[in-house]
């Protein structure tokens, strides 16, 4: 059995749409599975996202270039949205 590693992270001000734009492109990544984490807070607010964030999962066989693709992935949407810092939970 392949071990994996599992990383959770969160941006409590990523809007829904992106949240799913990102995960798309995550999954674009052989091997990288997404999930997004419902949101758990009982009050609704716009300034905060309706995601409570994502997992990703991927292979600890996982090559260096996939490695490089997810990270070029998040950095690209930390620049693009300078609101955006991802925020590890856990791993």
């Amino acid at each position: 059995m392949l071990s994996q590693t599992v990383i959770h992270l969160e941006c409590s001000t990523l809007p829904l749409a992106v949240y799913r734009e990102v995960a798309a492109h995550l999954r674009q990544v052989e091997g990288v599975q997404v999930t997004l984490i419902p949101q758990t807070s009982h009050s609704f607010n716009y300034l905060e996202s309706q995601v409570g964030g994502m997992v990703l999962t991927c292979s600890d066989e996982m090559q260096d270039l996939a490695r490089n693709q997810i990270i070029a992935i998040l950095n690209h949407y930390h620049q693009r949205h300078q609101r955006l810092g991802w925020s590890l939970l856990r791993s």
